[in-house]
């Protein structure tokens, strides 16, 4: 089953283990639990003015936190005013806590973060060595914010307000403006050695960015026969809150992979 937020402009939801499905949006939480079918709603989580608003994607991070950014919400009279932020959030009793607050040039950041190795991975609009905003990671146990990769809009793209798939090892992504052709580019960055390399100049004929998040897609899977056994197999319960049970007759393996392999 989907689960899909009644407020408006609300980003994607998540489930949390236990059955719980959290949206965030502007200053407010809505956590929804599926055993008790209520909704609570936890308002003024943090100061606006000083921390701007949630919009992105949140996650749930390896450490059992959930994680997110914010966009600042107008230009800052003050110092200290008006900052993105990293921020996470207990799964109990959602208390949000400043994880980092970006530099006051940084007004926007990407749609969600992206975990890989006990870092979050996410992309800023200005700043960097080239003030066209740069790649960085957020590591989990220490707290460290590190700039990983600068962007040069001309080779690179620039705008990188789309999401970072992560596959083996490798972040993908889109930029919105930029590139040869000025239409943004399609890149990926190399988790282990620290490149970015530009996999497609976009144009309007081959697909310009939207601000898209590239998703995976293995071919694989088209040519599955489809098993004769199909009607002996039962997954449950759906939707699950993090424990499902299986009825397999006459299979004699079966593998359960996540959706990154």
């Amino acid at each position: 089953k989907v689960y899909a937020p009644t407020l408006s402009a609300v980003p994607g939801p998540i489930e949390l283990p236990g059955g719980k499905i959290v949206m965030a949006h502007s200053t407010d939480l809505e956590v929804y639990d599926i055993n008790t079918t209520t909704l609570t709603t936890y308002t003024n989580t943090h100061n606006q003015l000083q921390n701007g608003l949630m919009g992105g994607n949140i996650v749930l991070g390896s450490n059992g936190r959930i994680y997110g950014m914010t966009g600042a919400r107008s230009v800052g009279t003050n110092p200290g005013e008006n900052r993105c932020m990293i921020y996470s959030l207990d799964t109990n009793t959602f208390v949000l806590q400043v994880e980092h607050v970006f530099d006051s040039l940084v007004r926007t950041t990407n749609t969600e973060l992206t975990e890989y190795n006990g870092k979050l991975y996410g992309s800023t609009n200005f700043l960097g060595a080239n003030n066209e905003g740069h790649l960085f990671s957020y590591d989990l146990s220490s707290g460290t914010y590190t700039v990983e990769h600068s962007f040069d809009a001309a080779l690179d793209g620039g705008g990188f307000s789309a999401g970072w798939t992560l596959y083996n090892d490798k972040l993908y992504s889109t930029s919105v403006t930029g590139g040869s052709s000025g239409y943004g580019t399609l890149v990926e960055f190399d988790l282990t050695n620290s490149t970015l390399t530009v996999l497609e100049h976009l144009t309007m004929e081959n697909g310009r960015s939207f601000r898209g998040t590239p998703i995976l897609w293995d071919d694989a899977w088209l040519g599955m026969n489809e098993l004769a056994n199909a009607e002996k197999i039962n997954i449950y319960p759906n939707p699950s809150t993090g424990v499902f049970n299986t009825d397999l007759q006459n299979i004699s393996k079966c593998v359960v992979r996540s959706i990154d392999g």
